[in-house]
């Protein structure tokens, strides 16, 4: 699976559719400097000690460079893994100690999220709530979006306000091909957004040309979703990421312009695929009710033939999500009556044509593909109520 950058442009008006261990080795400036004892013995006061906030914070202000190597944490990491307390993270910000990955590629919000002490959680949400406040250069933001990417649904499970806080910091500038500017002048392809995915977070000569038509005056912006992912319409990461939203009942993640953007976007590209099978599958049991009225006198041979195809066709295309997506297939219940409907499809032709006219078997399994039938029809309505939360 790759990762890809996704661009989404607009107009201007609108923002643009785009434990420890033994040893440490320390490194800081300041007083402990060339004394690495000293640095350890402040870490380990900091850490293992009893000591008050107010002491910590004035440890964090007298000491903000402190750097730990090769763990490549500051005061931040130190504070989200061992005393992750509102006022020390405050104290962080205060002192402008920057929101960095670790040499694991971890963020401090990696381990508050993963921590097991209840006050985590309102270190969490404090920490999302000051995300804007920890990056001092929009250049830091994403490495950082990038490497919390992973944690987006673990992020988006907190507070309202706090995850839409952190998801709108997932629209960012992208980054400058040589001296060319990101605002441009010209006109939008194909309506009033238009979107790209590309491997990198450069905004290139290519990448605009996709974009940007030559005819127009209008000024127009560039903005790039930082979170990486697979944002194919049909990729494991944008099916996750929708079943994953799908359940999430929170107006103000929705209204994150990150997660607005990608939803307007996979609706565009994959739209047909909703329209299709609801079009296919409703024509298939007005012919079946059909069906059953006419065969009272004689049997529709055509109606049987394409009754077979669609049954079969259905049934291969059922099989074969099943055996792609076992484990998120099998979640829904509705997947399994399509299973069912399709085989009771096929039964019933089989039995039409091997047994007699009105015989039981083939009247009983045809109740059955029509009761069957019209319950997973009517179930296409629970789209409007499950799509209206998109809009």
């Amino acid at each position: 699976m790759f990762s890809k950058t996704f661009y989404c442009p607009t107009l201007s008006k609108v923002t643009l559719s785009y434990h420890p261990t033994s040893l440490f080795s320390i490194v800081a400036c300041g007083s402990i400097a060339a004394n690495s004892n000293l640095g350890f013995c402040l870490l380990e006061h900091f850490i293992f000690h009893d000591v008050s906030s107010r002491k910590r914070i004035d440890l964090i202000s007298q000491y903000s460079t402190l750097y730990i190597h090769p763990y490549e944490w500051n005061f931040l990491h130190i504070v989200a893994i061992f005393t992750p307390r509102i006022e020390l993270i405050d104290a962080c910000i205060k002192e402008k100690i920057p929101f960095t990955k670790d040499s694991h590629g971890y963020t401090p919000l990696h381990y508050l999220l993963h921590a097991n002490h209840q006050r985590d959680v309102t270190a969490v949400n404090h920490l999302l709530a000051k995300f804007g406040d920890l990056i001092q250069d929009e250049r830091d933001l994403y490495p950082v979006v990038s490497a919390l990417s992973t944690q987006l649904q673990e992020i988006i499970k907190f507070g309202a306000f706090q995850a839409a806080n952190f998801l709108e910091h997932g629209l960012m500038i992208p980054q400058q091909f040589g001296k060319n500017a990101i605002m441009c002048f010209g006109s939008l392809k194909s309506g009033k957004s238009r979107f790209v995915i590309a491997d990198s977070t450069v905004f290139t000569p290519e990448i605009k040309d996709d974009l940007v038509g030559p005819d127009g005056d209008q000024m127009l912006s560039v903005k790039v979703i930082g979170f990486r992912f697979d944002y194919g319409p049909s990729s494991r990461d944008m099916l996750r990421l929708m079943l994953f939203l799908s359940d999430v009942d929170n107006e103000q993640i929705y209204k994150s312009t990150p997660i607005n953007k990608i939803i307007e976007y996979l609706w565009m590209k994959n739209r047909k695929f909703f329209y299709i099978p609801t079009i296919i599958y409703s024509s298939a049991m007005i012919m079946l009710s059909v069906y059953c009225g006419l065969r009272i006198e004689n049997r529709p041979l055509g109606l049987e033939i394409a009754l077979l195809s669609i049954g079969a066709v259905s049934f291969l295309y059922e099989a074969w999500l099943l055996l792609v997506e076992s484990s998120l297939y099998l979640q829904d219940a509705w997947n399994l009556i399509d299973i069912i409907v399709n085989c009771l499809l096929i039964a019933s032709n089989i039995l039409i044509w091997t047994t007699e006219k009105d015989s039981s078997p083939s009247c009983k399994v045809l109740t059955a593909t029509l009761f069957f039938g019209y319950l997973r029809w009517f179930s296409y309505f629970r789209l409007i109520d499950q799509t209206s939360k998109f809009n």
